[in-house]
């Protein structure tokens, strides 16, 4: 695509090659042109065969590091670093760093999402399950340090709002993501939305397995940095994958979905029943002799 293009093109070592070829080329040319039947640049061509000759020996380094670089683990993997670094900034950033890194931001992930809709549509599942996994990897980085971010960061620009996932929002839910700060989740929850449909139908039905394991997953964690704005926006997503393995009529993929959506729903109670529990020995905690002298009196 033309991103993982300009992002090649954009690898220092890919840069001094062609900068060094290219330079080869200028300085043979004028070299040329510039010897006559009576006049030979002695100095000349001995340097321009010293360039063809560090030319030679740069293609096997060269053509070793394109081979690793187009691995697609590889590949997935710089992608996945450049989001991380996408959206850290100082707590004192200025609005147009904040709004530059909100773009950087939103292409990165829409990159990560259009190759993992390409390979499931392919069928190619080591490829998208990599993606799929590289975008919750990012998830849990941003929300471990989404508290530390300028709160013009939480701030949905227009151009945000005119972007395809962000576009069809009402002004109460524009106003809901920004109040509880979960606009990059919920970004991220509409990528694994658009691969659970494209696995739904025709693709492979794995991502979809895939795709609501990582959201209990990412469910955990909001419990973990008690984040319930972040809870909450995964069970509203995990009702929307039960409605579109529904009418899609595919049973495998709606039981996994369930059976998903139920671990989450009994680690929720437990930690619930955990906390009331703990709520009512601290608040009604019976000295031991009190409680000797009650045993005894029944």
């Amino acid at each position: 695509t033309t991103s993982i293009r300009r992002i090649f093109f954009s690898t220092r070592w890919v840069s001094l090659t062609m900068g060094f070829v290219l330079v080869t080329l200028i300085f043979g040319y004028f070299e040329y042109y510039s010897t006559g039947q009576d006049y030979v640049n002695q100095v000349g061509g001995v340097i321009t065969l010293i360039f063809v000759l560090i030319n030679f020996i740069l293609m096997y380094p060269y053509f070793y590091f394109l081979l690793n670089w187009l691995d697609p683990s590889r590949i997935v993997d710089r992608l996945l670093r450049d989001t991380i670094e996408s959206h850290k900034m100082k707590s004192n950033a200025k609005q147009k760093e904040i709004e530059y890194k909100q773009k950087c931001c939103l292409r990165l992930i829409d990159l990560l999402s259009d190759l993992a809709r390409r390979e499931t549509e392919a069928r190619s599942k080591n490829v998208s399950f990599l993606v799929v996994d590289s975008m919750i990897t990012f998830c849990y980085e941003y929300v471990e340090t989404k508290n530390s971010k300028p709160d013009g960061w939480y701030t949905i620009t227009r151009e945000i709002l005119q972007t395809p996932d962000f576009i069809s929002l009402s002004e109460s839910m524009t106003e809901s993501l920004e109040k509880y700060r979960v606009w990059i989740e919920y970004k991220i929850q509409r990528q694994f939305l658009s691969l659970y449909r494209t696995g739904l139908h025709g693709g492979t039905k794995d991502i979809c397995f895939l795709v609501v394991t990582h959201t209990r997953s990412l469910a955990v964690k909001a419990m973990q940095t008690l984040d319930l704005q972040l809870l909450d926006l995964c069970i509203k997503f995990f009702n929307t994958y039960l409605r579109e393995s529904i009418h899609s009529k595919d049973a495998r993929v709606a039981f996994t979905t369930m059976d998903e959506y139920r671990k989450l729903c009994e680690l929720i109670l437990s930690l619930a029943s955990f906390i009331k529990f703990g709520n009512n020995e601290h608040l009604h905690q019976v000295p031991k002799e009190s409680q000797k002298k009650r045993t005894q009196q029944s």
